[in-house]
């Protein structure tokens, strides 16, 4: 990572909360150059985990949404849109975080949409373009999609996780086929 180098280690250290900075100084025997280089470290390791993350991300929505469109296609979606359809197919509409909300609600959808429709400047080559399928897969969070996978440790009622099963079996498997 290029970061400029110009900044003394007791200046960095000034920067992060007291508890923080004397958790590193202590960490380094209050040698205040080690400190900040262990920070920096912390920080390199940060982000190369996030650009993992952010990959294996892709790849897994990626993964689940191929399927869904397929899953949908099966079941009269000539579009493949699953997620404008979800309450049409099996298993989606049941779909519950643990708090009880739906994963994919029609509000949240039109926030969605909205928020990537009205985030286009003039100059965006989209800029007149309605909200694709894609643009709505993007934007759903991490989490969601792994709400959608079987979890032996779910806490969630049984008729949500007998949905994802379901989902499971007849859709999702199929993403990973190293699981099945």
């Amino acid at each position: 990572m290029n970061r400029p180098n110009h900044v003394a280690p007791k200046t960095l250290l000034e920067t992060l909360p007291r508890d923080r900075a004397e958790s590193y100084l202590n960490h380094c025997s209050g040698n205040s150059a080690s400190a900040s280089a262990l920070y920096l470290w912390e920080m390199d390791m940060a982000a190369a985990l996030h650009e993992v993350l952010s990959m294996t991300e892709v790849a897994v929505r990626g993964a689940i949404d191929a399927q869904l469109q397929s899953f949908a296609k099966s079941h009269g979606v000539a579009s493949g849109e699953w997620i404008k359809e979800r309450d049409s197919l099996p298993h989606l509409s049941e779909l519950r975080f643990a708090n009880g909300r739906p994963l994919f609600d029609h509000g949240s959808l039109r926030r969605m949409s909205r928020k990537q429709e009205g985030g286009r400047t003039r100059m965006h080559p989209r800029s007149q373009a309605s909200t694709s399928h894609g643009d709505l897969i993007a934007q759903v969070m991490f989490g969601t999609w792994g709400a959608m996978l079987p979890d032996k440790n779910d806490s969630r009622p049984q008729s949500v996780q007998d949905a994802i099963n379901g989902l499971w079996r007849e859709a999702l498997q199929e993403a990973f086929p190293q699981y099945r």
